[in-house]
């Protein structure tokens, strides 16, 4: 079953149909791609405090002195990893949406994301610069993935 909002009602057929695929795309994506990102959040913040046991015990830092230092790794880790994820996620929607729907469906999904980036502001103008690539880096990243045969639209 799929719910959608309010907001889906103001949405032109075409943003109704790409927010749909989108959707669609992205959560088949995850189902398929969890494990392994699950086993790199577990594993590097591992070898990372294992490195960090390291160099505590080779230099003589106490553990409430490198607190600080684990505390600035970890979240530096996590926003990278989550932001390099997102990305390859946004990437491999785009192409299986244009596979599944076609060109004409994720050039309104790209339109709707220009009309978003301009019209955000603070925060989450923040949280899209770091999560998702420019609407223009993925447009040629989908035309250089993209069959010969398909013309790029813009």
């Amino acid at each position: 079953m799929i719910v959608v909002g309010s907001a889906f009602d103001g949405l032109s057929w075409a943003g109704r149909e790409g927010a749909l695929a989108s959707a669609l795309a992205v959560l088949d994506l995850l189902k398929a791609g969890r494990r392994t990102f699950q086993t790199a959040v577990v594993v590097i913040p591992l070898l990372m405090t294992l490195l960090l046991m390291f160099i505590q015990m080779h230099y003589g830092i106490s553990p409430l002195q490198s607190i600080p230092l684990a505390t600035i790794s970890a979240l530096t880790y996590l926003l990278g990893a989550c932001g390099v994820w997102s990305r390859v996620i946004i990437y491999r929607m785009d192409r299986r949406v244009t596979q599944v729907m076609g060109r004409p469906v994720i050039d309104g999904i790209f339109e709707g994301d220009r009309r978003d980036r301009t019209q955000s502001r603070g925060v989450r103008r923040a949280v899209l610069v770091m999560f998702s690539p420019s609407v223009s880096r993925r447009v040629k990243r989908l035309n250089a993935s993209a069959p010969s045969d398909a013309a790029p639209h813009q």
